[in-house]
């Protein structure tokens, strides 16, 4: 074991501290360590080995330093917070006589990251009680802190909002982003407007950076206290958007029962709908219907995934229904979300029929009925469909080929693949990719011939992989 010993006022080390091997006989408390030779306290980083099953973990030393420098003892500090030893980053930090704002702020941003949140709002009030000067970081811990308390505590609120008001007035502190995030928190659930357009007022004076964060949190505000307006207009602005910034508008809409636009509702479902929130977006659909917001093409388009996701073919003729009484289902999208419905959910019969009567017979069209059979295991349906398709003038695309490949690999229809693979470069100008060569290679060898299969791979002209 080595002590830290002073240089000598003329030694070559300059500021720089000498090692020298410690007395036994001297009492281990007079010892003082240097400070890089604390190890950390996780076994793993010292090379001790872990602690069995049952046994306790070893003990990292105590880190006993009677005078501490501030900024090393800082930095201890933040590392043993950053390693879930926060204990002995608050048995340190006692350690300090006079702790500075490096070492308050360390021991804040400690319990801050581990979410400790009462533990920073008592160390806030220690350094209140030293007469310590707060600073900036400071302050954006408490704020934390007191965000993250505020669904359990009205006093909470009202702490963070008059901690901003305080902060703001001394002019000395200058609020940053997440400072303006948790005050808008805190406004959001008071439901006080006056002081969240201050705030907004505030961060574009200073032109502090706006994120998504801060958008939601002000879309939040409006919407919740009824300034829908002010709302729709800061979703509008925004080029970033994720779920919550649907979810506050829509929630507003809802909670005040106004009619929202059309194409912001649209946008919330398809939302929800590719995150896997269904059920919501099914409670939206309703809701807008109810405030007399009549869901068109893309609102239908949107909700059949999840309808599909359901399994319920009950909704979905219901939803269908609805688009033919709208003249909807002549779109597109609609025509295709309906056909790929009906399949999944193993109603080939209303797949077939929402073709017959798709009025866009475009390429979409007929190539989802040609999957709607293929994934049934059906060859012979998707190989009359796809002449009928081209008698039609229609010209398929290589999705097609690859969909009536893979309907022939599943039944065995050797003669036709071979036909149609082949035409696929002269008589349509589509160059056959991995996926195709592939298709081929499967209906060879489900058909058991694996010796033309194995020479149709050593002909290839494209590389295969692995699968």
């Amino acid at each position: 074991m080595y002590v830290v010993n002073k240089a000598l006022p003329h030694s070559n080390l300059g500021h720089q501290q000498r090692l020298r091997p410690t007395s036994p006989s001297k009492p281990p408390w007079t010892r003082r360590p240097r400070l890089r030779s604390l190890r950390p306290p996780h076994p793993a980083l010292h090379g001790a080995p872990p602690g069995r099953s049952g046994e306790a973990a070893p003990r990292p030393p105590r880190p006993l330093l009677r005078h501490p420098r501030q900024l090393p003892a800082s930095k201890l500090i933040n590392f043993y917070s950053k390693t879930n030893n926060l204990n002995y980053a608050r048995k340190l930090f006692d350690q300090i006589p006079h702790p500075n704002a490096f070492s308050w702020n360390a021991m804040l941003v400690g319990y801050s990251l581990n979410n400790v949140h009462v533990d920073t709002l008592k160390l806030f009030s220690a350094i209140v009680s030293s007469c310590s000067e707060p600073d900036n970081f400071t302050v954006t811990c408490v704020l934390k802190a007191l965000g993250a308390l505020l669904s359990g505590s009205k006093l909470a609120k009202e702490e963070c909002k008059e901690l901003y008001r305080e902060m703001t007035s001394l002019g000395k502190f200058r609020p940053v982003g997440l400072t303006a995030v948790s005050v808008l928190q805190a406004c959001l659930q008071s439901n006080d407007l006056m002081l969240g357009m201050e705030v907004h007022q505030f961060v574009n004076e200073n032109q502090i950076k706006m994120d998504v964060l801060h958008c939601n949190a002000l879309i939040g505000l409006y919407a919740r206290c009824g300034s829908l307006d002010y709302a729709q207009e800061l979703f509008d602005e925004m080029s970033e958007k994720d779920e919550v910034t649907y979810g506050s508008l829509a929630s507003g809409y809802m909670f005040h029962s106004k009619k929202p636009k059309l194409s912001t509702g649209n946008a919330v479902i398809s939302s929800l709908v590719q995150n896997n929130r269904h059920e919501d977006a099914l409670d939206l659909t309703r809701e807008m219907q109810s405030c007399g917001c009549k869901p068109n093409t893309v609102t239908l388009s949107s909700i059949f995934p999840t309808i599909l996701y359901f399994s319920n073919l009950k909704v979905g003729k219901e939803v269908h229904a609805y688009a033919v009484k709208n003249n909807f289902d002549g779109n597109i999208y609609v025509a295709t979300a309906i056909i790929d419905t009906y399949a999944k959910s193993g109603f080939l019969n209303g797949a077939q029929r929402a073709f017959d009567q798709a009025k866009c017979m475009s390429l979409i069209i007929w190539k989802s009925i040609i999957s709607a059979y293929t994934s049934h295991g059906d060859a012979d349906t998707p190989l009359s469909i796809l002449y009928k398709m081209l008698n039609n003038g229609i010209q398929p695309d290589q999705v097609t080929f690859t969909t009536v490949l893979t309907a022939c690999s599943h039944s065995g229809v050797v003669d036709e693949a071979w036909k149609i693979f082949d035409a696929m470069f002269p008589k349509y100008a589509i160059f056959p990719s991995v996926e195709h060569y592939a298709c081929m290679v499967s209906v060879l060898s489900r058909a058991g011939k694996l010796s033309e299969a194995a020479d149709f791979i050593h002909k290839m002209p494209v590389e295969m992989g692995r699968s």
